[in-house]
């Protein structure tokens, strides 16, 4: 199952999200829900990027099917869209695959990840 958190601060600025492992829907190459996953994630990424002038904080760890992103508290309200829009995303996803992606929301002093 792919876990997704998203995380929002004091002001609801989502600034955060961590998405971790394997949809398990279909055989690799054939998964449906992970390449939606994937797509989504990535399109959110580089709408960020393009967005800002500075480097990105991004975790990735391919062994654990790991990609999480931080968003420092200066550029919050400037990104905080693009992130809320890919969480919306991926719970119309997870409704349609509930056994195969759980999506959720953690709010979080806003002094975290500053």
């Amino acid at each position: 199952m792919i876990v997704a958190h998203f995380f929002i601060d004091d002001n609801l600025y989502y600034y955060s999200f961590k998405i971790k492992g394997h949809a398990q829907y279909d055989a690799l190459g054939k998964d449906i829900v992970c390449a939606a996953v994937s797509s989504a994630v990535q399109l959110t990424i580089n709408l960020i990027a393009q967005s800002l002038t500075q480097k990105l904080n991004i975790t990735t760890n391919k062994e654990e099917a790991l990609i999480e992103l931080m968003i420092d508290s200066v550029n919050r309200k400037k990104v905080s869209l693009f992130i809320k829009s890919l969480h919306d995303h991926l719970l119309e996803i997870s409704i349609k695959y509930p056994e195969n992606l759980l999506s959720s929301l953690i709010k979080k002093n806003k002094n975290i990840g500053s």
